[in-house]
């Protein structure tokens, strides 16, 4: 330890400044605008040894040590005094000032610390231990002369004593706590890179897999909260280039920022063999990395270092901290062997790109806007920055997802954007990723896909990628692929809630109910999200569980953003029930936070439940008001095929066959020309059903009927072979097999789907063209037992879920 070192160390036991604050060690006491606050000895002891590694981590096992020693005590003890004193320092708001939490490793001081002179500090201390006394100090026969001098001497003495102890003892922060700093620990010159190297206990095993938590700022700006979680993406996407390495994705390891969290059980969480923890500080235009490397299995670090350098080298002690990391890792490995693409020279670009993509991460109108400007800034003082290119295009095309913007506005700078990032990159995988999702956008499904295949081509390991893939397989309608690149992200990124959602989604599309809803009711566990809810609302109600989810929406609060889809969830439930009344006023009532399309699909299915064909064709009218054709909605170009569809379900419905027929006819007409892209699948086939139905009725034309038919059994038999198992794909079956006078084979359906949990006999009854089916279940009691009497029992055990928090 340096001179300078040591009598740094002394200076703070004589007494430092703290924001404002003047600390009195020895004499016990905080002083601020001339008023004394005493602190019980060892919450100063606590105090001094953090101020002694001010912007450092320091370990409770070390408080514990330097402050209590050999006296066995708990680690309440540290969590007191910490408490205490935050309430002194009012370090009470959620944004600490004074002392960080860093989770599962200890805490910092982050506030700036200042030595005080040490002839101030002396007086200081002499005065305020004589303002201590009880009274006057006067000669008298029991004092000798020069006694009045004699305390001040002595603390003096005392001073100068333990001056000397710290000079040969001094606090210390073990290596295992992540900051490599102690004894020994010389200060880097400017130009120098410090690194202090520890190996903890335990044996070293193989390491395959690695979670880069987010590196803690200890900075008092929050400003610099993004650089942090830049430089951890950063250093998490040179390890991906690691052959044989694979690295858990950014969303997931984000999950466990600021919690305490026993480090096995996050890597349980996140299945990997190691972490990656520590903590980044900047002061004075320097920036000091520290980080631990921690065995899942035992718990013990295995590595820890701690690299500094002048800010404007951030870049490249970026890439050194990931090249040691990667050694630790792979000892043999070759820092050529680490590429990270797409970079930039300019420390202020790269943090602008980081600004940028923080905000990109929250999606929300406000925080995508600004992603755009920040990466326009990068842009600006980087024009060959290929990831500000990328991120840019895909800020511009999530705003066509999470904000008022049409892909007519946004296509042609996003173009430009992703054009320009491939062409000073090719190989740049981020860029690559954001082509796919500009050409998916703009209808080119097939080029979207080879534009993700070739981003996973060249890095495996991004897990956005294959999720993006799998949405294209699933709007090509082939679940196993789909399901398999979802199955592929969630091994990547396994605390993602979208990709959650997404995998969830894909087990109901295969019919896999009770997987679906033990998935998501286990995602929910750990880290709630509404989406999550979401979906396990819609698994819920598909199944037919409609106790489970009135029980879930009164039982879990949403946010506003994502109200409505609790509230239809809840509002199908109640029509299933044939709680039409309840239905139509959570419909009405909740009208103005329902995106419009909701709303019209809602009340179809309540029109339809009713038996209603008058209040069915208003619905149609609604679908061709010009509401629905505002630029934000993504259904806009199906309108006039879905008024169709409505308007022919209610001639039905009213026993106008011919008009039934005509407005079907023109449906079909629609959807097989141009421009109608998000037409649903099963609502095809429902059209050629309501057909087929009607020439059975009207005995006009079986030929075409059992055409018709057999269109359906052929959609339906490949949706089968993709993968489809879901209860609409069954619901269309029992339906077709139904008006084909086959009974049986569509008892067997539905016998099939009471066997793996799914009530079917509310999705049954809401069916106008399944009221004959059900007419026959109904006359023998013995086809499919209880069937009937368990809808009732749901029925009656609804009545007992108090819903006055949903307005009912």
């Amino acid at each position: 330890m340096s001179e300078q070192d040591h009598t740094e160390k002394a200076d703070l036991a004589r007494g430092f400044t703290l924001n404002g604050w003047e600390v009195r060690p020895l004499a016990g006491v905080l002083v601020r605008g001339g008023h004394e606050t005493h602190l019980e000895p060892k919450v100063m002891d606590v105090l001094l040894c953090l101020a002694r590694h001010a912007g450092e981590v320091v370990t409770r096992e070390a408080l514990l040590e330097q402050v209590w020693g050999k006296t066995i005590v708990t680690d309440d003890a540290v969590t007191r005094c910490i408490s205490e004193l935050r309430t002194v320092l009012g370090d009470t708001d959620r944004e600490r000032t004074y002392i960080r939490t860093i989770p599962r490793r200890g805490y910092s001081l982050i506030a700036e610390v200042r030595p005080l002179d040490a002839l101030t500090a002396v007086t200081a201390l002499a005065q305020a231990d004589a303002d201590a006394l009880p009274g006057p100090i006067v000669d008298t026969p029991r004092t000798r002369p020069g006694s009045r001098y004699l305390r001040p001497l002595l603390l003096l003495l005392l001073l100068m004593s333990l001056v000397l102890i710290a000079d040969n003892t001094g606090y210390f922060v073990p290596d295992n706590a992540g900051t490599g700093t102690g004894p020994g620990h010389a200060q880097p010159s400017t130009a120098a890179l410090k690194q202090d190297t520890a190996v903890g206990n335990g044996s070293r095993r193989s390491i395959h897999s690695i979670a880069v938590l987010p590196l803690v700022s200890l900075s008092n700006n929050q400003d610099d909260e993004y650089i942090a979680e830049g430089i951890s993406e950063d250093i998490r996407n040179a390890l991906t280039s690691v052959s044989g390495l694979r690295v858990a994705a950014r969303t997931s390891s984000s999950v466990f920022k600021d919690r305490a969290m026993d480090v096995r059980e996050i890597a349980a969480k996140l299945n990997v063999d190691a972490l990656l923890e520590g903590t980044v500080r900047i002061s004075d235009r320097r920036l000091r990395i520290t980080a631990q490397l921690t065995d899942a299995s035992s718990g013990y670090s295995v590595w820890a270092s701690s690299f500094e350098r002048d800010i404007k080298d951030k870049i490249q002690l970026q890439t050194e901290v990931a090249e040691e990391i990667a050694k630790q890792l792979v000892p043999t490995i070759n820092n050529d062997s680490i590429r990270v693409r797409g970079v930039t020279a300019d420390v202020r670009a790269q943090d602008l790109y980081f600004l940028g993509r923080h905000h990109w991460h929250q999606r929300t109108p406000e925080s995508l806007k600004l992603a755009v400007e920040y990466f326009q800034e990068a842009i600006k003082l980087d024009p060959k920055y290929a990831l500000a290119y990328s991120g840019l295009s895909d800020a511009l095309i999530f705003q066509t997802t999470y904000d008022s913007r049409s892909m007519q506005d946004i296509e042609p700078q996003a173009r430009s954007a992703v054009t320009r990032a491939l062409e000073l990159e090719p190989e740049l995988p981020e860029a690559q990723a954001s082509l796919g999702m500009l050409l998916e956008k703009a209808g080119d499904l097939q080029g979207a896909k080879n534009a993700y295949q070739r981003a996973i081509a060249l890095n495996p390991q991004n897990s956005m990628a294959q999720m993006w893939l799998g949405n294209i397989f699933y709007e090509e309608k082939d679940i196993n692929n789909s399901h398999a690149h979802y199955e592929q992200a969630l091994k990547l990124d396994p605390l993602h809630p979208q990709i959650q959602f997404n995998f969830v989604h894909s087990l109901m599309s295969e019919g896999r109910y009770h997987e679906a809803i033990s998935r998501a009711r286990e995602f929910l566990r750990f880290n709630p999200h509404d989406l999550i809810f979401n979906i396990l609302l819609e698994a819920e109600l598909e199944s037919g569980k409609y106790e489970d989810v009135l029980n879930l929406a009164v039982g879990y609060n949403l946010s506003d953003t994502n109200k409505a889809y609790e509230n239809k969830a809840v509002i199908e439930t109640l029509i299933h029930l044939h709680r039409f009344e309840e239905a139509e006023r959570m419909i009405r009532e909740g009208r103005d936070k329902l995106d419009p399309w909701l709303y019209g699909m809602l009340q179809s299915e309540l029109a339809i439940a009713r038996r209603d064909p008058l209040a069915l064709n208003q619905v149609a009218e609604y679908f061709s008001t010009p509401q629905l054709n505002k630029p934000w909605s993504h259904k806009k170009k199906c309108n006039a095929e879905m008024s169709s569809y409505y308007r022919g379900v209610a001639a039905y419905l009213a026993g106008d066959f011919n008009g039934a027929m005509q407005h079907f006819g023109e449906f079909m007409k629609l959807t097989a020309a141009p421009g109608c892209t998000d037409m649903d699948v099963f609502t095809l086939q429902s059209a050629r059903l309501y057909l087929a139905a009607i020439h059975l009725h009207l005995k006009d034309n079986t030929e075409t009927a059992q055409a018709l038919l057999e269109q359906v059994s052929t959609s339906l038999q490949e949706l089968r072979a993709s993968g489809w198992n879901s209860t609409e794909l069954q619901e269309a079956e029992i339906t077709m097999y139904s008006l084909m006078n086959d009974y049986p084979r569509a008892v067997m359906l539905v016998r099939d789907m009471t066997d793996r949990g799914i009530r079917p006999y509310g999705m049954l009854k809401f069916s106008p063209l399944l009221e004959g089916f059900v007419a026959y279940l109904g006359q023998d009691k013995n086809l499919i037992p209880g069937l009937e009497q368990d809808f009732q029992v749901v029925q009656q055990s609804c009545k007992n879920i108090g819903l006055a928090k949903l307005g009912i």
